[in-house]
């Protein structure tokens, strides 16, 4: 019931269970997991640290707590990739019903519309149209991007890469992908580095949230960008604050819009910046920003395959 979005109803059956004297480490998570549903952040909070108590090494659960126990600041510099792996796992079957029928998500759409809208004031999108274009689509997810996409520039041979399976298992059914990878998306910029690859498009939907220092990402993706290449993608802003980054209550970083521009300068970016509504949450729009950098470089080395 909690898979299919049946909050209350596995609310019940679970309080049930509770009753007859489970007194386990999965109830607690699970209770924690349907309060949070709910929005009834006390309570999931009350029973994450009680799943916690039961299982003081389990780093989902360490997350959460971090997430919920109010707005702060964490020292990591990113979420820990088995952390990220396991909760993409689990959301995996659910997670496009959830995303655009419940919080009418449709930053694939508008985030390559803003891409294609940039593309046809240069006077570039027939050029892509007709050559075969290369795209690396980090931290995929289920091929919501790489479907918008593929619908306007069809010679683009798509590498999709995400560090859960599970996810990649629903991208595979979309095929619109040339490849498919499970690996850590610095791990895998690192690894095309040295495989001499290049791209013209390194896009990032809905993945830049979780990561909190940005400073490989940049540098890693600029590595592999074709000269006049485009770095694209989706972030949360922060507003009203002085950091460069800071994990929020959904369990997510929000980053500075001057830090985001600083780091496209210091990597030879020509950066711009559109204000979006990415999504809704609990009932109120979620701000963020579509960034699109420009490599000014000049590379010698433009090869992939």
């Amino acid at each position: 019931l909690l898979s299919e979005g049946h909050f209350l109803e596995s609310l019940g059956f679970l309080n049930k269970a509770k009753k007859l004297g489970n007194d386990s480490f999965r109830l607690y998570f699970l209770l924690g997991k349907v309060y949070l549903f709910l929005s009834c952040s006390e309570k999931s909070l009350s029973h994450f640290k009680k799943a916690l108590e039961k299982k003081p090494s389990h780093e989902e659960t360490k997350y959460i707590i971090n997430a919920l126990d109010g707005e702060r600041h964490v020292s990591a510099r990113s979420l820990k990739a088995s952390v990220v792996q396991s909760l993409f796992d689990d959301y995996a079957e659910k997670f496009e019903n959830h995303l655009i029928n419940r919080l009418n998500y449709e930053t694939p759409k508008k985030l390559v519309k803003f891409f294609l809208t940039k593309t046809e004031n240069k006077m570039e999108l027939k050029v892509w149209e007709k050559e075969t274009s290369f795209v690396l689509d980090l931290g995929c997810g289920t091929g919501l991007f790489a479907r918008e996409l593929k619908q306007i520039l069809n010679n683009s041979q798509i590498v999709g890469v995400d560090l859960s399976s599970q996810m990649l298992k629903q991208a595979i059914k979309k095929d619109v992908y040339f490849e498919l990878y499970q690996e850590d998306l610095l791990k895998f910029l690192a690894q095309e580095k040295k495989k001499n690859h290049s791209y013209n498009l390194i896009a990032a939907c809905d993945t830049i949230p979780y990561l909190g220092d940005l400073e490989e990402f940049f540098k890693k993706s600029c590595h592999i960008l074709k000269s006049e290449g485009t770095l694209l993608f989706s972030f949360e802003a922060l507003e009203n604050d002085s950091r460069e980054w800071v994990f929020s209550f959904n369990g997510r970083f929000k980053h500075r819009l001057n830090y985001i521009m600083s780091l496209a300068r210091k990597n030879n970016l020509r950066g711009e910046v559109k204000l979006e509504t990415l999504r809704e949450e609990k009932g109120e729009r979620v701000k963020g920003c579509f960034f699109l950098g420009r490599s000014i470089k000049i590379d010698e080395t433009d090869n992939f395959f």
